[in-house]
């Protein structure tokens, strides 16, 4: 892991069976200078393996549980379908759309305790862990 003065934390993501680097994530400030975003890259052949579900999960986990976060966004372009979906599947909701880079990029929220994002419910649901593929 590797932290910066911003407290920023990048994590290389390796296959536990060969050592082999297959990507990295990070939990960095967002844009807005306040939250704290959760964001990754895998290596193409390594996209739809359930790598990214897995280390992304974990790092959210790491975050509310080690950092003490209360939320956790992400942003990705929104016609990136599989990041959206990926988004979807650890547990965050869209929450918004907006411009950045000349692409339309959907922004998502995810809270320790998962609230609805358009406050319309409340779920008392902690995130699960994943089987450990990966370093």
């Amino acid at each position: 892991m590797i932290n910066s003065q911003k407290s920023s934390s990048y994590w290389g993501v390796f296959l536990k069976e060969s050592a082999e680097f297959i990507g990295l994530v990070f939990l960095d400030t967002y844009h807005d200078g306040v939250k704290t975003e959760v964001g990754y890259q895998f290596l193409p052949e390594f996209w739809g393996l359930g790598y990214a579900r897995e280390v992304v999960t974990s790092v959210i986990n790491y975050g509310f549980s080690e950092l003490d976060l209360d939320e956790i966004v992400a942003e990705t372009q929104t016609r990136n379908t599989a990041s959206c979906s990926l988004l979807h599947k650890v547990g965050m909701t869209r929450v918004g759309q907006l411009e950045r880079f000349g692409e339309e990029q959907s922004t998502f929220r995810l809270c320790r305790v998962r609230i609805d994002c358009t406050n319309s419910g409340f779920k008392n649901e902690l995130r699960g862990k994943d089987d450990k593929r990966i370093k």
